[in-house]
């Protein structure tokens, strides 16, 4: 009976190679070394990147309709960075990314490495906010955080910050998920007097939240 699932040795991908050199069939090959017939298959379809890290990728071309709205949002702005109030939730997990498999790398540093323990975990979800002014109280929602959830998280750390006149002269950045820029949230914006942002489908997160996060995950690990 074929082995399944195990990872090909050296001496069984020196075998595939010379065997198929040979003219014999994947099929064939598989049942004189007593593998299955997909993992010579999945060998032979690449032999020389086998079991090699996959590319880690590049980061989405802004495309020329984006760069038309960026450069429009930010000819008919009204408002300066000191305006803006930058906003956004971290999950922190125990083990692992928070489902990502890639992420941003100073190139000057060596790579980290994700460790994962049977029957670990845990997950702390953040969320907070600064701006030139100062900074928004740091709030802990739940991990599976929803729409009506993230109202009082809005509530109690965006609400209190503006005040006075700092509802007309202050808008709120913040990325496009799904939570953020839900009927919901929108119309408790709308409520609240608050401005938000508007920004382009699928445009890189350039919140500078991104690098407080990043900060603290460094200093956590």
């Amino acid at each position: 009976m074929p082995v399944l699932g195990r990872v090909l040795i050296i001496e069984e991908q020196a075998q595939i190679r010379a065997l198929n050199v040979a003219g014999l069939t994947n099929r064939a090959i598989a049942r004189q070394l007593g593998r299955s017939q997909a993992n010579v298959d999945h060998f032979l379809l690449n032999p020389n990147g086998y079991r090699s890290a996959p590319a880690p990728g590049r980061p989405r071309v802004i495309s020329s309709q984006n760069r038309r709205q960026i450069s429009r949002m930010v000819s008919n702005s009204t408002w300066s960075v000191n305006q803006v109030i930058f906003g956004d939730d971290k999950k922190f997990n125990l083990d692992g990314p928070d489902g990502y498999r890639y992420y941003w790398r100073d190139l000057r540093q060596a790579p980290i490495t994700f460790s994962l323990r049977n029957f670990g975990g845990g997950s702390l979800m953040t969320w907070a906010g600064f701006c030139s002014r100062g900074k928004l109280k740091l709030r802990f929602p739940s991990c599976r955080m929803y729409s009506l959830e993230y109202q009082p998280v809005l509530e109690f750390s965006l609400l209190p910050f503006l005040t006075g006149r700092k509802r007309q002269t202050h808008v709120l950045q913040q990325d496009n998920a799904a939570l953020h820029v839900s009927k919901s949230i929108t119309d408790w914006l709308q409520r609240n007097g608050i401005r938000a942002m508007e920004r382009p489908a699928c445009l890189p997160d350039c919140n500078p939240m991104e690098n407080m996060w990043g900060i603290l995950v460094r200093q956590s690990t």
